[in-house]
């Protein structure tokens, strides 16, 4: 698999984010937390891909715009938590060849990412998505159901909440006062609940259903 720039400002989001690309067999060339960070790592590396945090407005915008002169051939995909039919579009506009939702599954940036490598679009938002087909560009355009909600038990919480910190299962069972073994059924379960496939993909389905925060 091509190699991967990863654009986001938050640490975790972006650790998050290398363990499955790296699980899905991308190379992940770079991070960069900032737009000015991105654009110096876009002119050094050159990545055949990037995967861009896009919020409504700011140097995002400006980096997804001047991506196609810093590094011609990266081809980009906009990871959002903004569907409007107006935001998609002006992201397409503005060079990016893929849009995905924040509210998506993780495997669609896995798939869009592999997807765009190829030269095609892939589009995996809300029923606000915009009609950007063309002709003789293959798009896939899955919708994103409303997550079912996950209730979470007050110990449950307190785990998962350890666990997006980065502790250990040992640090954890310390810091609560339970066994480790008593940890890792706790973390087994959290991971069934959300359908995660590993500890990162377990944070990364946190965030986005919103039960853990992530430091701005």
């Amino acid at each position: 698999m091509p190699g991967v720039l990863i654009v986001d400002k938050h640490p975790l989001v972006r650790h998050g984010l290398e363990a499955v690309l790296s699980g899905a067999g991308f190379f992940v060339v770079g991070e960069a937390a900032s737009a000015a960070e991105a654009s110096w790592q876009l002119s050094l590396l050159q990545p055949p891909l990037m995967t861009l945090a896009l919020g409504t407005a700011g140097p995002a915008l400006e980096l997804l715009q001047s991506a196609a002169n810093l590094s011609p051939q990266t081809r980009t995909l906009v990871v959002s938590g903004e569907t409007s039919r107006a935001h998609v579009t002006r992201a397409l506009d503005l060079g990016a060849l893929g849009y995905v939702s924040k509210a998506a599954d993780i495997s669609h940036v896995t798939i869009g990412l592999a997807s765009i490598a190829r030269g095609h679009r892939y589009l995996a938002v809300s029923a606000t998505e915009p009609d950007v087909d063309a002709p003789g560009v293959p798009v896939s355009a899955p919708r994103t159901d409303p997550m079912p909600a996950v209730r979470l038990s007050r110990r449950e919480g307190e785990v998962l909440k350890l666990v997006s910190s980065g502790l250990t299962s040992h640090q954890i069972a310390t810091r609560l006062g339970i066994s480790r073994r008593t940890v890792e059924a706790y973390r087994q379960c959290l991971m069934e609940k959300l359908c995660a496939r590993n500890r990162a993909d377990l944070v990364m389905r946190a965030v986005r259903r919103g039960l853990v925060r992530v430091a701005s």
